[in-house]
């Protein structure tokens, strides 16, 4: 795991919470913002997970590996179905399931950094 992009992920997921949150307090879709972000953050976390693999495939690996790459999973996975329920419902419904969708996120990237044993922050 890259520290510091972890760290970045991090600041994205809740980047990505807090445009989805004002499009949700306008009582609007999310906006082409917060979707192009969503994707760039989503481009991140596929190359953290490259890297992850790539490292445990080399002999290191985290804690609990089980856990870690349960967690990779869903990282992985969270975006993308947060964004096609938010364009299943586009209206503010849709920009707060990305709200949740972002900080959900933020949550996991924190315990995927505690689990591979890279300080956070």
């Amino acid at each position: 795991m890259i520290g510091w992009l972890g760290t970045a992920l991090i600041v994205g997921a809740l980047l990505i919470a807090a445009l989805a949150g004002i499009s949700a307090i306008r009582r609007r879709g999310p906006y082409v913002l917060t979707i192009v972000a969503a994707i760039v953050v989503e481009v991140f976390l596929v190359a953290q997970a490259v890297v992850a693999l790539v490292v445990t495939l080399n002999g290191q690996s985290a804690d609990e590996p089980v856990l870690f790459f349960g967690y990779l999973v869903a990282v992985i996975l969270i975006l993308p179905i947060a964004l096609l329920l938010a364009r299943a419902e586009p209206d503010r419904f849709g920009s707060l399931v990305i709200v949740v969708g972002g900080l959900v996120l933020a949550v996991l990237v924190v315990r995927l950094q505690q689990l591979w044993g890279v300080s956070v922050g």
